[in-house]
Formats: C-alpha cells, sequence, structure tokens
C-alpha cells in the first residue's frame, strides 16, 4: 500500500514527514543560518580590521549600521545586529547604532540589555568619532558616499559599499 493510501494516525512512523512539517523546518533551519552565521564573520573581520590599524577591539567605539531585520522597514525583532552587538559587548567595545527606521530600541525577548538605547546622529563628527562601521543592514536612505568619506574603516557585511569610491583598504568585505 502506498503511503499516501495510508491513513493518517498510522504514518506515526519516524521516517515519515509531511511536506508541511518539512517547509517549516526549513524555514527555522534557514532563519537559524541565517541570524548566526554573518554575526561571527562580522566580528572576526572586526578584530581583523582593527588589528591591521594597530588597535584592539577591546576599547574600541564601533557603530552598527542598521539594527532593522530586513532594509527599509523599522521591525527590528530578531535582528542579528543584536546578536553583534552582544558580541562586540562581550569582547569589550563600545557599540553604538544608527538606523533611520529604529530610533529607539524597543524591548525584545532576548535583548533587554539595549532597551531604550538611541540610535547615534547621522553627521560627519559623530561617524568619524567611532574606529569602526559595521554594515549590518542596507537601508537605501543612507548616504554610502557620506560613509566611505566619513568613517575610518568600514566591515561590509551586505554589499553597500560595492559602488562607493573609498581610498584603498578602508572598506572590508564580509
Amino acid at each position: 500500500m502506498a503511503e499516501i493510501d495510508r491513513p493518517a494516525e498510522d504514518r506515526r512512523d519516524a521516517q515519515y514527514l509531511d511536506p508541511i512539517t518539512v517547509a517549516v523546518l526549513l524555514r527555522k533551519l534557514r532563519l537559524l543560518l541565517f541570524r548566526f552565521e554573518p554575526d561571527a564573520d562580522g566580528v572576526h573581520r572586526a578584530a581583523d580590521a582593527l588589528n591591521a590599524r594597530n588597535k584592539a577591539l577591546k576599547g574600541s567605539r564601533i557603530l552598527i549600521l542598521g539594527l532593522a531585520y530586513k532594509p527599509n522597514v523599522d521591525d527590528e525583532r530578531e535582528s542579528p545586529s543584536y546578536v553583534l552587538m552582544s558580541l562586540l559587548n562581550e569582547r569589550g567595545a563600545e557599540v553604538e547604532y544608527h538606523d533611520p527606521y529604529v530610533p529607539v530600541i524597543k524591548q525584545t525577548r532576548e535583548h533587554s540589555q539595549f532597551v531604550g538605547k538611541k540610535s547615534v546622529a547621522w553627521d560627519q563628527t559623530t561617524i568619524q568619532n567611532f574606529d569602526l562601521v559595521l554594515i549590518a543592514t542596507n537601508h537605501s536612505c543612507v548616504n554610502y558616499q557620506e560613509l566611505g568619506d566619513w568613517a575610518q574603516c568600514i566591515i561590509d557585511t551586505r554589499n553597500a559599499m560595492a559602488s562607493v569610491k573609498v581610498a584603498a583598504g578602508k572598506v572590508w568585505k564580509a
């Protein structure tokens, strides 16, 4: 008898997974991989870029550009930027963020230590005061040429700086 002809109550063996369950599990796996993979790479690239400038990650001022979960939205729930901020804080970095869509961090389940933190201003003086800017979300309203002109060092995890002309060695891809 074919598997499809069997009543639902008989399909309890460990090897049977209905298509909906498979789709849900694959979606969860994709979200988990997306959530954690860029974070560790971003932290390692930040340390490498700072070390190339004879600076340590500990004590460095780092700006996370983009807190929202995806470009051009204000939804920061489950954002990988929170994990990046936590990892960098744990390693002794002073971390701030700029996101035109998220002016203040709201309550979240997993990252309550950031509640009330405000997005820093987007101006030359502010951006120049950071040792490193890490692009976590590439919002289209951000002026990446200004970023290239103002920032000391940039980690680009979203290929946002691809068409921007900057000095050699200023942008690190992650």
